[in-house]
């Protein structure tokens, strides 16, 4: 799994190791820059030294990342109370995901935005014995859901001051439920701060 670069919603730049943890540096600093990236790299290397294997699933399940951000608000469905953020699923472009760099053309991923629609909201990756698995399925629906995607559809994002296209949806997570897999999650959503997840999708690659 190779250092990826990047920068927060707030400028701060930073180099890091799958999804783990982010080194920042001075933005525009070449040697500050590879500082961060050879840290990134011996957090890599020591995951290998203890063991970890690298992405071994079959399946075609791609981690990628996503992001909830903007205001949240309120709402009801099916007398049910939700707290809704709206997130960004996925620009286009090349992304780092479980299964290394792919490219994700806007074609693609605007191509039924709806599918995505009422697809489970899971805490933790979803996995059994070790191997990916949907979050669809019922033991992990019992154990992790604690909302669905609603109202998915094409749009763009601002990055670095550029406009990309984007698979916008909003997050629809129950209130009792997210207190009762993981209270972290309200907490935060309620402070209006930003929260990286992991995207989940099974692709067809070419």
């Amino acid at each position: 799994m190779p250092v990826s670069t990047g920068k927060d919603s707030d400028g701060k730049c930073w180099a890091r190791w799958g999804s783990k943890t982010k080194y920042y540096y001075t933005c525009g600093n070449s040697t500050a820059r590879e500082a961060a990236k050879k840290k990134a790299a011996k957090q890599g290397a020591a995951a290998y030294a203890s063991g970890y294997k690298g992405n071994d699933m079959k399946s075609g399940l791609q981690k990628v990342i996503v992001n909830f951000n903007g205001l949240i608000r309120h709402d009801e469905m099916m007398g049910r109370k939700y707290l809704v953020a709206p997130m960004s699923m996925i620009t286009e472009g090349v992304h780092e995901g479980s299964g290394g760099a792919l490219l994700y053309p806007k074609d693609e991923l605007f191509k039924i935005p709806e599918v995505w629609n009422h697809k489970p909201v899971v805490v933790y990756h979803p996995a059994r014995n070790g191997v990916g698995v949907s979050a669809c399925d019922p033991i992990i629906l019992s154990n992790r859901q604690v909302g669905v995607i609603m109202n998915t559809r094409a749009g763009e994002v601002t990055v670095d001051n550029v406009k990309v296209p984007a698979l916008l949806a909003e997050a629809w997570m129950e209130e009792d439920r997210m207190n009762k897999v993981d209270d972290r999650i309200a907490n935060a959503i309620e402070k209006n701060e930003m929260m990286e997840l992991s995207t989940g999708l099974f692709t067809d690659n070419e």
